[in-house]
């Protein structure tokens, strides 16, 4: 039982892990400022509101900067150092 409650927890996660990033502002996707931040930092723009993780991953510190400059946080992880 306990090894089914752990596969499942880790299948969860796996299945969670943001594969995108975003602005938030106010709790919803910013749109404008995502793709704003995104471009300044060199990511690809996708899906209409998504920063491809991938393609930002050494720059998450400055991709979350950008947003909690225009307003609020990225919901992506952000590497310790950031504020």
């Amino acid at each position: 039982m306990q090894l089914f409650k752990l596969i499942a927890v880790v299948t969860a996660t796996i299945l969670s892990t943001t594969e995108a990033c975003k602005c938030l502002i106010g709790g919803s996707s910013s749109p404008i400022g995502t793709h704003a931040c995104c471009n300044q930092i060199g990511g690809n723009f996708q899906f209409g509101d998504d920063c491809q993780a991938s393609s930002i991953a050494n720059s998450l510190s400055s991709f979350h900067s950008c947003c909690r400059g225009i307003g609020g946080p990225s919901d992506c992880g952000c590497p310790s150092g950031c504020i």
